[in-house]
């Protein structure tokens, strides 16, 4: 009977919506909770970063040449020459990506200006 019971809930996509929330306030109170002012400003250095080597490659790559390519791969380089040396090390496979990402997503805010 009990076991009836616990199975239709959980079939039901309104239960589940319920637990998920649940998790996800959880999670997000968690997190609220263990943020600190050095990871705001890790984000903050991180996100100069990439705006100063997006720009050095806008300035190195004239807006004539074919294709944008060159110009990631010089702000890649220059983002990555810069966090080794603030950091000590190289930035991992995610930072990369999420670097080639925000460069994208600067290059489009450029174009429309």
């Amino acid at each position: 009977m009990i076991k009836e019971i616990v199975v239709g809930l959980l079939s039901s996509p309104a239960v589940w919506g319920v637990i998920l929330t649940t998790l996800f306030v959880f999670i997000g109170y968690i997190v609220h909770k263990t943020k600190t002012k050095k990871d705001d400003a890790i984000w903050h250095a991180i996100q100069g970063m990439l705006i100063n080597a997006f720009n050095i490659a806008e300035k190195a790559i004239p807006d004539t040449s074919k294709g944008t390519f060159g110009k990631i791969d010089v702000a890649l380089k220059t983002f990555t020459e810069e966090y080794s040396k603030r950091n000590g090390k190289a930035p991992d496979e995610g930072l990369i990506n999420f670097a080639k990402d925000e460069f994208a997503i600067l290059a489009n805010l450029a174009k429309k200006n």
